[in-house]
């Protein structure tokens, strides 16, 4: 399956026609919802449903961002559900009458990995447990949970999320992310495959700079990550999501406590990184990199074929 991030469009549809022909025009099945549409604005859900239907008539699948789930630094406002589990709950029915398979998280940003005020290892045990308590309605629902792979969270860190939230979280792997926690990314894609629900592509290089280093995001093929190495080892049914980040990362390896408050870094990785880095090298303007990832993501998908959607499998029961 190929998709794109929806605001990664040469022009952001609205309305559900609009996003059926844009997604056409690019000959994507799979729109990746980020922020979310549709779901949580009070629609009727019989007006949900024929949206879903529409889209499924046209062979377009869509997930959706549900953004942070973080209720240790980021509480929810309602009193009543500081947690946030009863707001997910909503969104998860909601998602489904619009034939969503998956809806996407993420714990945090590096900023509040680095607050003092709130410990990182709180952050990720209220993270773990809120999303644990998601089980129950997304298994009934046939929902997956995707974790993705965030600038602040080390590949062994999502993946302890995972295993101790339950089957229903999975993991969305992002290679430029891991990047930004000074991971190499095949070394990670083998410690996470065996959890990895979507792909999500782009590609970088790494710069130095008097911090230490700094990401600079260019068009796939051109950055140091090897994606066809990436691919041999990630499950071959797992969807690929053409994800246009925007953010010019430092990372801040010389300042004093960096390393050690990320203790899974690795030397060896550290060093494999270093070794791909360059002087000077600029970021890539959106526009090319947008050119060449659509015209890369055929022959990425045969590497990863894709796999049928919840649409279509609910069609078949």
């Amino acid at each position: 399956m190929r998709g794109i991030v929806i605001r990664d469009f040469p022009v952001v549809p609205g309305a559900a026609e609009e996003l059926i022909r844009a997604a056409a025009a690019v000959n994507v099945s799979n729109v990746h919802v980020n922020p979310p549409r549709w779901i949580g604005r009070d629609h009727p859900p019989g007006e949900l449903r024929a949206i879903g239907a529409a889209l499924a008539e046209a062979g377009l699948t869509i997930t959706v961002d549900l953004g942070a789930v973080n209720p240790a630094y980021w509480p929810n406002d309602d009193l009543s559900d500081r947690d946030g589990t009863r707001a997910r709950i909503r969104l998860l029915r909601e998602a489904a009458l619009l034939g969503v398979e998956s809806v996407h998280v993420r714990v945090g940003s590096p900023e509040s990995r680095d607050d003092p005020a709130v410990a990182w290892e709180a952050q990720k045990a209220a993270a773990t447990r809120a999303l644990a308590a998601l089980g129950p309605t997304a298994t009934e629902l046939e929902i997956a949970v995707v974790l993705k792979t965030h600038e602040e969270m080390a590949s062994a860190e999502a993946l302890a999320i995972a295993d101790e939230a339950g089957e229903h979280v999975r993991l969305g792997y992002s290679a430029v992310n891991l990047l930004a926690v000074l991971e190499d990314p095949v070394v990670a894609a083998r410690r996470l495959a065996r959890r990895v629900h979507t792909v999500f592509l782009d590609d970088a290089a790494m710069v130095f700079t008097a911090e230490g280093m700094a990401r600079r995001l260019r068009p796939l093929g051109e950055g140091i990550v090897d994606w066809p190495a990436v691919l041999a080892v990630l499950p071959a049914e797992a969807p690929l999501i053409f994800d246009l980040h925007r953010a010019e990362l430092t990372v801040p390896l010389y300042r004093e406590g960096w390393i050690a408050a990320r203790p899974t870094a690795t030397v060896a990785e550290i060093l494999r990184i270093a070794a791909a880095a360059t002087p000077n090298t600029p970021s890539t303007a959106l526009d090319e990199r947008r050119r060449t990832g659509l015209a890369l993501l055929p022959a990425l998908a045969s590497i990863a074929p894709g796999i049928a959607s919840n649409t279509h499998r609910r069609a078949q029961q």
